[in-house]
């Protein structure tokens, strides 16, 4: 029974690897597309908000000291570096997870290799001893 959990976990896990790049990869994709689909709605509203806001921005600019001017561009650049820093974190939590499965395969796929490796110079060490050990026969 044990022996059929093992199976079963274990075509899980393969199953897991080999498809979560994919389901990473269709969520950065699916994610681009919504973005897409809100610039194309809201493109129509930005072309007739940009005359009036730009009007309203010169004469708010005019009306604010120097000062305060300063800081409110450098209170918009913090708020902008706070979420960009959020997305560089769930850029970089999507790449590790699409890497890692092709990590962990490599590493079976080398290890497999390593102790076919061992195993082949067990053996020529095996065969040497054989013959050294039938010349002390003989002798």
């Amino acid at each position: 029974m044990s022996l059929k959990i093992v199976n079963f976990f274990t075509v899980f896990l393969i199953t897991l690897i080999v498809l979560s790049p994919s389901l990473i990869l269709f969520s950065i994709v699916w994610e681009k597309h919504l973005e897409f689909v809100q610039a194309q709605q809201n493109i129509s509203t930005y072309h007739t908000s940009i005359t009036s806001e730009c009007s309203a921005l010169s004469l708010e600019i005019n009306s604010l000291r120097n000062s305060d001017y300063l800081n409110l561009s450098l209170n918009s650049i913090k708020t902008n570096l706070k979420v960009s820093d959020k997305y560089q974190i769930i850029h970089l939590w999507r790449w590790i997870f699409l890497v890692l499965p092709f990590c962990i395969i490599l590493i079976i796929v080398l290890y497999d290799r390593y102790l076919v490796y061992r195993a082949n110079i067990f053996q020529q060490q095996v065969e040497m001893l054989e013959k050294i050990w039938r010349q002390s026969v003989e002798n």
